[in-house]
């Protein structure tokens, strides 16, 4: 991408997050590590949240991926539960993820306090599934 292009892309963003006020993406819901990517038409935030703003620590229990056409308005898409990873459904660290495109087959990978797991799909917003068995551990 040329610079001037990325430049007047930045800008642009940057001034519909500012006019939003609030959370600058999805208003009174507190998005944490998101990570945007373009697939087709739409950008997509693949991102973490904290459960409750009365929390004392961090208590994230899954992740979530929300979508745009225009930067504006925000379609909730998918809620990824820990027990796609083999993880107890009571687990508390989904932390930052990263999604990625290749070869017609989508790939999210998501992290915890001391791992990184893999899971697959034929679209951006899923179904999920683990490509390495019902443990899908990378790292």
């Amino acid at each position: 991408m040329k610079k001037g292009i990325l430049i007047i892309l930045i800008i642009s963003c940057w001034n519909v997050i500012a006019s939003a006020g609030g959370n600058p993406i999805v208003a009174n819901i507190g998005l944490a590590d998101g990570h945007f990517i373009v697939y087709g038409n739409r950008i997509y935030d693949y991102a973490t949240h904290d459960y409750s703003s009365d929390n004392k620590d961090f208590v994230m229990k899954n992740w979530w991926i929300w979508s745009s056409t225009d930067l504006v308005n925000w379609t909730f898409e998918e809620s990824l539960a820990p027990t796609v990873l083999g993880l107890p459904a009571d687990y508390k660290s989904c932390w930052a993820t990263m999604p990625q495109a290749r070869g017609g087959k989508y790939y999210w990978y998501l992290c915890n306090c001391d791992s990184t797991y893999v899971v697959t799909s034929d679209t951006p917003c899923g179904p999920w599934k683990s490509p390495l068995g019902k443990r899908a551990l990378v790292a």
